[in-house]
């Protein structure tokens, strides 16, 4: 199942196993835009650069991200719902355990 344009990816015990196979899925599903929460956030955030940067053509497979470290699932969701203009619609969250 393709992943929708916008996420919010709650990673609440830090860095799950397969992260950067699970970032080159994002890319090949057209995401547009990551915020990630959770204590490896920043890392995460970076794993979904480099695999957006990985993928080549900038135009075509940028993901705009952003990393939120001490917000709630539902304050970051709130953010990403209010992005407007090529980042409308509607946020998928996804939360992984592992």
């Amino acid at each position: 199942m393709p992943f929708t344009q916008k996420l919010v990816l709650h990673c609440p015990n830090g860095m799950p196993a397969g992260m950067p196979e699970l970032a080159a899925q994002f890319v090949a599903d057209g995401v547009v835009f990551v915020a990630v929460l959770g204590p490896a956030c920043r890392e995460i955030e970076e794993l979904v650069d480099a695999a957006s940067i990985a993928a080549g053509s900038p135009q075509r497979n940028f993901i705009l991200t952003s990393s939120h470290p001490d917000e709630s699932v539902e304050d970051v969701l709130e953010f990403a719902e209010s992005l407007s203009g090529e980042y409308a619609g509607p946020v998928q969250v996804l939360e992984i355990k592992q």
